[in-house]
């Protein structure tokens, strides 16, 4: 590169043409240019990431990457799984094998939570409803509640199982011991001892089978007719005057580029 300097300045002593000059100027300055951007490396691309609706939450091996559409800024290797969770809709996961080809864009189509899988999930487990439509403190109550009814039934049934194991003795005992007035008047006082123990612990199992129903019915009613209303989150839109209507179901789309 000296040289052509050099010899640009013996072209000027020389008297050489003022437009032979003005190119060999140009070309002193766009040869450096032309250097530079060969010796750079290209960088490798990364890849776009995209919802429908846009404003999920994408996590790829539980590391946040951003809210589509975001980008990003590497190409992968190897197989990963990805997440895409936004207020309101069912969360997507898909496993992706980076190694096979070269990916471009990645698609989450996402589907809006519905008051019916929400019933569906209560009558499964009380409380899951509330936790599928976010409302996480109802979902605890109703859990504890149905917790603490269940564990008390238990109780109140081995305890029952125990005081009617009793009864059973103890009537046993008394037919044996009848023809004596003396052992018939004890003996009919502890068959009647068992048989209350029996009763009031009947009675609280009973009572723990109705709490335990009654709460379960209380969740599914709440899961099905009290679905919140306040799930939509900011949609968010690649450019401004655009966007697309809601899927019908959550799924998957990928971008590939195909080598020529």
């Amino acid at each position: 590169m000296p040289h052509l300097i050099l010899h640009t300045f013996k072209s000027l002593h020389r008297g050489v043409p003022l437009r032979r000059l003005v190119g060999l100027l140009l070309l002193t300055v766009a040869i450096p240019g032309t250097l530079g951007a060969q010796e750079t490396p290209a960088e490798a691309k990364g890849f776009l990431i995209e919802s429908r609706p846009s404003g999920a939450t994408v996590t790829i091996e539980g590391e946040i990457i951003g809210k589509t559409p975001c980008t990003f800024p590497y190409q992968l290797s190897g197989r990963y799984r990805l997440f895409a969770e936004k207020r309101g809709f069912e969360t997507v996961s898909r496993d992706i094998d980076f190694g096979a080809r070269k990916i471009d864009k990645i698609t989450f189509l996402l589907s809006p939570k519905t008051r019916k899988w929400a019933a569906a999930r209560s009558l499964v487990m009380t409380g899951w409803g509330q936790k599928y439509s976010e409302q996480i403190i109802k979902s605890r109550v109703f859990f504890a509640l149905e917790a603490s009814s269940l564990a008390a039934l238990g109780y109140a049934h081995d305890r029952a199982q125990h005081f009617n194991t009793l009864y059973t003795s103890e009537l046993d005992q008394y037919a044996r011991t009848s023809t004596s007035m003396e052992k018939e008047a004890a003996g009919w006082k502890r068959l009647n001892t068992a048989y209350d123990d029996w009763k009031k612990m009947d009675r609280l199992r009973r009572a723990m089978i109705y709490t335990a129903a009654g709460v379960h019915a209380l969740n599914l009613l709440d899961a099905l007719f009290v679905f919140p209303k306040n799930l939509r989150q900011i949609e968010f839109l690649a450019q401004p005057g655009t966007g697309s209507a809601l899927p019908e179901s959550s799924g998957f789309m990928i971008s590939y580029t195909i080598p020529l």
